[in-house]
């Protein structure tokens, strides 16, 4: 079907043509269906073009990555942020890590991260807006964190 995905028949029988767009950043498509009428309350027919105008506001991604700078103790991976749309953290060490979302996590309260890759993502209708934080036995042991907000 050329550059379009699928065509997607009215319920006057008419094909229209669709294209579903994946955008990195701004931009401007121009739209025209050439051969398809559409009518208004009156019956008359109505020019099917115009601007789509795409503004992605996605990829605005920070990274946390880091190592642990004191072994048993929590150290702030994130701040809290009302914006935040995707979390990632991953533990890449050879120790076990603990997570803690909106609280300071224990030995035996957070969240395990397991050694060699260990790790928890939030995407879709649930990403928590608190404070993350993460603890490690062991001093220098690293980990990876991103977040888009």
């Amino acid at each position: 079907m050329g550059f379009f995905d699928e065509v997607v028949p009215t319920p006057q029988g008419s094909a229209v043509p669709t294209q579903t767009v994946a955008l990195a950043g701004n931009a401007t498509l121009n739209v025209t269906a050439d051969g398809i009428e559409i009518k208004n309350d009156a019956g008359n027919p109505v020019p099917v073009s115009g601007t789509v105008t795409a503004d992605s506001n996605r990829g605005n991604v920070s990274s946390g990555s880091s190592t642990i700078t004191t072994g048993g103790t929590s150290q702030t991976v994130f701040s809290p942020t009302l914006t935040r749309k995707y979390l990632l953290v991953q533990n890449v060490s050879d120790t076990d890590m603990n997570l803690g979302i909106g609280y300071t996590p224990t030995a035996t309260t957070g969240i395990l991260l397991n050694k060699n890759g260990g790790a928890i993502v939030f995407e879709g209708s649930y990403i928590p807006t608190q404070a993350i934080n993460i603890l490690c036995a062991t001093t220098g042991k690293a980990f990876v964190a991103i977040q888009d907000s």
